[in-house]
């Protein structure tokens, strides 16, 4: 039984600005006074005054049963920072907590709750809630892109699913520890201000390798908070431009976990790259000739996304099938018990 407690895991970079209201929501926790909690805040090479501000903070806050430690990480990248706070950590529940994100108070004990009667879920998601600077300048195609920004859907009901966003994310410590250590993490999450993704999709995949379920609970609720810069176009195109970067891994990823590479050899970068760059060409003329302007935004993303998975498939071509020989090794590996 994880009778130890929780730790609640906050990767930094340069994030003065935010942390206020996210270590506010922490120190509201509700813990029916059983269950132990600690904070760490890994400061990922930051150059501001995030470090002084957290500590100011939560002196202020008073809540001194949960402790506050602050690490330090110079490699940039969220899959670094995470590593580094859960090596720090105390407790066999980890929650990746965003620094802009603000847990719901029950966030810790549902968390607890659910890895003590649940021993088969290895990682969890919960429900993000939009928490928006200044709700006027939401914009038209925010809710077609809500998933985007790790905004949930209320009426999902709690089930085993195959992938959950990092913020808000829960896992086993020595889960997280043995799968990431077992081969180095391909995506890094978002370095420094490089909207670079995909971290949380790897996690899941190797937690299914290790035959653990990946969890989705509504009850584990938190609200996302989104400055009003994070709403303009040229931020969700990066984004998205992100996400599309990491596919290729993923998608190698998913083949592994269904056991359905066969197709994968010297020319399958070839055939991958031209289907994604004839998908790129057939759409263009269908999204320049596009008159209403929220299709023709959400066609603007897609036509990006297919264009960078096109130019991946280039830029990897024969290293593709060295990675998925190695995630295929992983799997067998992490499947061993």
């Amino acid at each position: 039984m994880l009778n130890e407690g929780v730790s609640i895991i906050i990767c930094c970079f340069n994030s003065e600005k935010l942390l206020q209201p996210t270590l506010r929501h922490i120190a509201l926790q509700e813990t029916d006074g059983d269950i132990p909690i600690e904070v760490i805040l890994v400061d990922n090479a930051s150059t501001d005054g995030t470090q002084t501000i957290a500590e100011n903070c939560w002196a202020a806050f008073g809540r001194s049963d949960i402790k506050l430690r602050i690490v330090y990480e110079g490699q940039p990248g969220l899959s670094y920072a995470r590593h580094k706070g859960a090596d720090t950590a105390a407790y066999e529940c980890l929650i990746f907590c965003d620094d802009d994100n603000w847990l719901d108070e029950n966030y810790c004990k549902n968390v607890f709750h659910l890895f003590n009667t649940k021993p088969q879920v290895g990682i969890a998601g919960g429900l993000g809630i939009a928490e928006f600077e200044d709700v006027t300048l939401k914009p038209d195609w925010f809710d077609e892109m809500k998933a985007s920004y790790a905004i949930g859907d209320k009426t999902n009901p709690p089930a085993a699913v195959n992938f959950v966003c990092g913020a808000g994310m829960a896992i086993r410590r020595s889960l997280f520890l043995h799968i990431s250590s077992s081969m180095p993490l391909l995506l890094h999450g978002r370095k420094s201000k490089q909207l670079t993704a995909g971290e949380d999709g790897e996690l899941c995949y190797r937690v299914l390798f290790s035959g653990y379920q990946v969890y989705y609970s509504p009850a584990l609720m938190f609200r996302h908070f989104l400055p009003s810069k994070r709403l303009e176009w040229a931020y969700a195109k990066k984004l998205h431009v992100g996400f599309a970067h990491s596919y290729l891994i993923l998608d190698l990823y998913q083949k592994a976990f269904n056991g359905t590479g066969k197709e994968i050899t010297a020319r399958y970068w070839l055939k991958q790259a031209g289907y994604y760059s004839g998908i790129y060409i057939k759409y263009s003329l269908d999204y320049y000739f596009t008159k209403n302007k929220l299709q023709k935004k959400l066609k603007e993303i897609k036509l990006d996304t297919w264009k960078t998975i096109a130019a991946d498939y280039l830029l990897y071509n024969l290293k593709i099938i060295r990675i998925y020989t190695a995630i295929v090794k992983q799997k067998n590996k992490l499947a061993v018990k």
